[in-house]
């Protein structure tokens, strides 16, 4: 997508560095430490109320760490400098392999744009994720990811809670668990949060039919709006 900037900036010479610090498994219990930095202007990140609060590390260079990916650092500098997300079209149609590629870096990013309090960011991205190909999504996976998230939140959260219910009653309970997702019936077994969840979203008559994700983006039902202006 093109690159639009938000609006004309007199920047500071003040910035910050974060550090995005990323540990990945290598040969079993072995950690890889991927450190990325990223330069911003101080008032651009503030834009972030979260951000605002960290105490920084150094005084003469301010430093905040992430412990998150480097994907996300580069979609949050490029949300926080031209309000642009990096998806076009074409990529939000994938399937397969690349199309839950796509899907898991908009999860993560959006769990990020929950934690730092940029709830423009977060509804762009699940906006992004309402047109994402719907064949053979791991949902259960997304959850998962989204544990971060305050049981609350009606955004992402809710919205995948939801799609996973109309898969489940689309393909029924059997099937759903013995050729989709194994791992479900243990979920339900061991009870708590998730299986109320499930239970209310298959009780629910709106997922008696397949969700229809862009009518619901349409309609914002599944924005957040706990800092911003309501839709």
């Amino acid at each position: 997508m093109a690159l639009n900037r938000k609006k004309s900036i007199s920047f500071p010479t003040e910035t910050v560095t974060l550090k995005f610090v990323e540990l990945s498994a290598v040969d079993g219990s072995a950690k890889k430490i991927s450190i990325n930095n990223f330069i911003v202007h101080r008032d651009i990140l503030y834009q972030s109320q979260w951000f605002a609060r960290q105490p920084t590390t150094e005084e003469d260079g301010p430093v905040l760490i992430c412990h998150e990916r480097k994907g996300v650092g580069e979609q949050l500098i490029n949300w926080l400098y031209f309000n642009n997300l990096p998806y076009s079209y074409a990529d939000l149609a994938k399937v397969g392999d690349e199309g839950i590629r796509i899907g898991t870096e908009i999860v993560n990013a959006y769990c990020f744009a929950v934690k730092v309090e940029l709830e423009d960011w977060a509804n762009a991205l699940l906006d992004s994720f309402c047109s994402v190909a719907l064949e053979d999504m791991p949902w259960i996976k997304y959850l998962h990811a989204l544990q971060s998230v305050q049981s609350s939140d009606e955004g992402l959260r809710a919205l995948i809670m939801r799609v996973l219910a109309s898969s489940i009653r689309e393909t029924g309970w059997d099937r759903y668990i013995q050729e989709v997702n194994h791992e479900l019936s243990q979920m339900v077994r061991d009870g708590g949060e998730f299986a109320e969840n499930l239970v209310r979203c298959l009780a629910d008559p709106e997922t008696a039919t397949k969700l229809p994700l862009q009518q619901k983006k349409a309609k914002c039902k599944w924005h957040i709006h706990r800092m911003t202006k309501k839709c």
